[in-house]
């Protein structure tokens, strides 16, 4: 969706770039009915901003820019317009849409490129601090479901120390949703120096660790502690559903 790609590349954009997302999230849909001149008053930004924006979106212009968001689904389509003020209808709310707005953003074919990897990975390690460390051990056990075993590191010096151990044929799975912690990425180019795949779980993408990885998925939800912890997880049941699909077809073949 076009706001999960605003946010995912928002440290990157310019600071009058940052006034046109700001514009284009505070008026979400309403924006298509914005011609270039009134969203750029609204963003108080010149035109030319505008269309560099659109294009670093992946669009050939605001035209087309318009058009890509008047396609989208609205909020709360498909929700059946529970009343917000009641607690369970309101984090039910948010759950389906957090993981809506996952499987929309996922990019199928990175998914299978490190799928691919993970399934002919000499061994499998899994960086994350904090919540996304939270992640990392749960990923762990789900990859051991999955019949591919598989360790997590949850803090800077395990990583660093696992990383100097690892050679060509392992991968790295690095699990940070801002993607900013200076000390997981350098343990990541170590591990990369020796040889190792490293795959990338974030939100934002710029950042260090995403300039240290071969492969990129990015998550969704960051906004709140829910939100961006199912997404994580829905990434890792992704990963771990192709891997076990791919051990049911080795052993067929086999």
């Amino acid at each position: 969706m076009i706001k999960n790609k605003i946010h995912t590349l928002y440290p990157s954009f310019t600071k009058s770039e940052q006034k046109v997302a700001n514009a284009i999230l505070q008026h979400g849909k309403q924006t298509i009915y914005f011609s270039v001149t009134e969203l750029a008053e609204a963003a108080d930004v010149g035109e030319a901003t505008i269309l560099r924006f659109c294009r670093k979106l992946g669009y050939k212009g605001y035209q087309e820019f318009k058009l890509a968001l008047a396609r989208e689904p609205s909020d709360e389509a498909g929700h059946g317009g529970e009343e917000k003020s009641d607690v369970i209808q309101r984090l039910l709310h948010g759950y389906a849409e957090s993981l809506e707005d996952s499987s929309r953003f996922l990019n199928r074919e990175v998914l299978t490129a490190a799928v691919n990897a993970l399934f002919r990975a000499r061994s499998v390690h899994i960086f994350g601090t904090g919540l996304s460390g939270v992640t990392a051990v749960d990923m762990k056990y789900r990859f051991w479901m999955a019949r591919k075993h598989a360790d997590a590191a949850t803090d800077y010096h395990a990583q660093r120390m696992t990383a100097g151990a690892l050679t060509e044929g392992d991968v790295v799975i690095a699990i940070s949703i801002t993607g900013n912690e200076t000390e997981m990425a350098q343990a990541l180019q170590e591990a990369k120096r020796n040889g190792a795949i490293i795959l990338a779980i974030t939100h934002y993408a710029d950042s260090v660790v995403t300039q240290a990885a071969d492969y990129v998925l990015f998550t969704t939800g960051a906004e709140t502690f829910a939100g961006a912890k199912l997404s994580q997880l829905f990434i890792a049941d992704c990963l771990c559903e192709g891997i076990a699909l791919q051990e049911k077809e080795s052993s067929d073949n086999g």
